[in-house]
């Protein structure tokens, strides 16, 4: 009894200081939770910003002030032709020379199983521009392409087309691509599997790729594009052949296949 009288006030001490102990932690709770709250609110107040979508640019629309189509008109038929997507510039330059309604079309020279050279005279000017070169395109048979000035700048008052005529072997075709690497230093240059494929059935002019602008191809006319590359020629097959086209007729609808 004596120790316990004596430890009585011990017993006491640590009671209260237990229950006050746990007073203290349920007040830091309460607190905690009160002091949680008001700070999601305040945060509700500013809601975090989430990350920005990416918005895309637009699909470009497509130039619609120009016809995709045209047609040359002569006695021995017709040749019509379609614009290349890529090459926007020569397409648009090429038609606004016929805005000139006296504008015409004159082949100056065939050279037999290769090409038919020809002019535009027109009063419209704005004809020369930057090449729009690209290996897509290649002087395979029926393309209309630009022939360059003096100073490399693409001139679409003179054109030539590719008329063709004599195959080529995949070595001969091999060689070909060693010259156009070399003269358009382009060390990655290769004829493309379609390219090459026409190359060995029609020929071309394989070694004038990477050099000009073509920006068309034939698609109706191919019986008319033998007769002209038959015209007779004086002396040799660089001699000239005059012959004149009527003014070429735009294509009214050009979304439709013609």
């Amino acid at each position: 009894m004596f120790y316990s009288s004596r430890l009585m006030p011990y017993v006491f001490s640590y009671v209260s200081l237990h229950n006050t102990l746990k007073r203290i932690v349920n007040y830091t709770m309460i607190y905690r939770f009160v002091f949680l709250m008001v700070l999601l609110n305040i945060l509700g107040c500013f809601p975090v910003k989430q990350p920005s979508e990416t918005i895309l640019p637009e699909p470009a629309k497509e130039d619609t002030t120009y016809s995709q189509y045209i047609q040359f008109k002569s006695t021995s038929g017709s040749l019509r032709f379609r614009f290349f997507k890529d090459t926007p510039l020569h397409r648009n330059a090429f038609l606004m020379q016929f805005q000139d309604s006296l504008a015409t079309i004159q082949l100056t020279e065939n050279v037999p199983n290769l090409l038919l050279r020809g002019i535009v005279k027109s009063n419209n000017k704005g004809t020369f521009l930057a090449p729009e070169i690209t290996r897509k395109y290649a002087n395979t048979r029926g393309n209309l392409c630009a022939t360059l000035s003096k100073n490399g700048i693409s001139d679409v008052s003179s054109f030539y087309i590719v008329t063709g005529g004599v195959p080529f072997s995949e070595t001969v075709l091999a060689d070909f691509a060693t010259q156009v690497r070399l003269q358009s230093r382009t060390s990655d240059f290769y004829f493309s599997k379609k390219n090459k494929a026409l190359y060995q059935k029609y020929g071309g002019a394989p070694w004038l790729d990477m050099q000009y602008t073509c920006f068309a191809e034939l698609v109706k006319g191919i019986n008319t594009l033998e007769t002209l590359s038959r015209l007779k020629t004086k002396g040799n097959s660089a001699g000239k052949a005059r012959y004149a086209f009527k003014n070429p007729k735009f294509a009214e609808l050009r979304t439709r296949e013609m």
